[in-house]
């Protein structure tokens, strides 16, 4: 891993750690759900904390699953606690991964700013088809997203800031961000309107990984809508709640915000009718808000992050079931190298190999040992 990635990851976990709110709720929520002798998985598993509130409530076993090099955090951390036998470390994602016994008990914190999202439900939904017991129970039990129209004027404004002195037509960049979800801080008199549930989940009972919702707002003072913005609660456990509505007492995690294509201005009583979509396990977002009121009436506004960034035809042509595609040289390459781990030949021979074989892509030892290396990390 090079220096600016370690320091990234260290500098992420490190926020995670140090947000009181989040560790504070999760351990009194793993300690009152987990019980004596159960078997755990700790979903998505970063640097391992959840898996050590986990033996600290008794668990006999704890199956860590985390994909990303915060394996070596939570490697080191059970470590240092003493406890290798017990927390298993699974380096692998979570739909790959195998389990050898039914466990008791899932705990994961894979929330988005909104709840939903960053594949959380495909991934809960998963692991408790195969790994959960029946009548086992998961950290956390359920979860809602919240939405409420915003004014946010110096937000919007930074959006929008697009030099007009180059004699360039920024137009697409703007239409870009404007199809896109940021993450912000909303203080509570930035909310036009009360409120609303967008979604409810139980997690033992959700079937599907994507939410659809339909909400309605009355504009609560006059002002100017931006955008909607959107947090979640979550019931940990049966006494341990963690919410993020405005003002946020959870530094970890922000807001999210859904802008518009334009500001628009409402009266006080004003009628608004919101919906917000997710698709591809929570990969992309669509949302819509109509406005019905004397001075807005008709007014409708709709984005996806689908129009977010741009795609190349020949990209759309790939995603055709009748697509029928050729490895590339790239495919070729990697093909090679994992051909040559059949434990019969040391690195330098797979290195020196790769480079004969691509001396276009492998013009020094050092760059196919780079390489190999890599292949070796990920797959051997």
């Amino acid at each position: 891993m090079s220096f600016l990635a370690s320091t990234n990851l260290v500098a992420y976990h490190q926020s995670l750690l140090q947000d009181r709110e989040r560790m504070g709720a999760y351990r009194r929520a793993v300690h009152e759900v987990v019980r004596p002798g159960d078997v755990v998985v700790d979903l998505g598993a970063g640097s391992g904390a959840l898996s050590l509130f986990a033996c600290q409530a008794g668990a006999r076993r704890v199956y860590a699953i985390e994909s990303g090099d915060a394996i070596e955090l939570a490697r080191e951390m059970s470590r240092r606690h003493g406890l290798q036998d017990r927390i298993v470390l699974v380096n692998e994602r979570s739909y790959r991964a195998r389990i050898d016994e039914p466990v008791d008990v899932i705990v994961t914190e894979t929330f988005w700013n909104f709840g939903f999202g960053e594949g959380m439900l495909g991934a809960v939904l998963d692991a408790r088809r195969r790994f959960l017991r029946e009548e086992g129970r998961i950290v956390p039990a359920a979860f809602e997203s919240w939405l409420a129209p915003a004014d946010m004027p110096q937000l919007y404004a930074k959006l929008d800031r697009w030099p007009d002195e180059y004699e360039l037509d920024m137009s697409l960049m703007r239409s870009l961000v404007m199809n896109n979800v940021h993450q912000v801080k909303v203080e509570t008199e930035a909310l036009m309107a009360e409120p609303a549930r967008f979604a409810q989940m139980d997690m033992c009972e959700v079937e599907e990984a994507d939410v659809f919702g339909e909400v309605e707002f009355a504009a609560s003072r006059a002002g100017t809508i931006h955008g909607l913005v959107g947090w979640f609660s979550a019931t940990l456990s049966p006494s341990v709640r963690l919410a993020t509505a405005p003002p946020n007492p959870a530094p970890n995690w922000g807001h999210a915000f859904f802008p518009l294509d334009e500001p628009v201005r409402v009266e006080r009583g004003d009628r608004l009718e919101a919906s917000v979509r997710s698709t591809s396990n929570g990969d992309v977002w669509s949302w819509e808000l109509h406005l019905a009121g004397e001075s807005v009436s008709g007014s409708r506004f709709t984005n996806s992050t689908l129009w977010g960034f741009p795609f190349s035809v020949e990209d759309l042509h790939r995603q055709s079931p009748r697509f029928k595609p050729t490895l590339s040289q790239a495919g070729e390459i990697e093909r090679f190298v994992l051909d040559m781990l059949d434990g019969t030949r040391e690195l330098s021979e797979i290195e020196e190999s790769a480079r004969e074989r691509f001396p276009e892509t492998f013009p020094s030892r050092e760059v196919a040992a780079a390489y190999v290396r890599r292949m070796v990390a990920r797959c051997a």
